[in-house]
């Protein structure tokens, strides 16, 4: 969610680049580009902020399943028992 966000904001910031230049040439059409763009601004910043949350619930799941982060297989610096 977080890469989309991410290429959202990218492809708003080019739409804005584009609508900008047809402003100053005078093409642009009025009122349609300022709402798509700011759609596009505001959705790709959603987008973000949703794929940050989603990490952090999938961190937090993680933490709650209480599984070590690692297992040691043999126990260091003490002779074996077994010998």
């Amino acid at each position: 969610m977080t890469v989309m966000g991410v290429l959202t904001l990218i492809v708003a910031v080019v739409f804005g680049v584009i609508s900008l230049v047809q402003k100053i040439m005078g093409v642009a059409q009025p009122g349609f580009t300022t709402v798509i763009l700011l759609l596009l601004i505001i959705g790709s910043f959603l987008m973000i902020s949703l794929g940050i949350i989603g990490y952090y619930l999938a961190r937090i799941y993680d933490e709650i399943k209480g599984r070590p982060r690692y297992i040691i297989s043999r126990i260091c610096g003490r002779e074996e028992e077994s010998k």
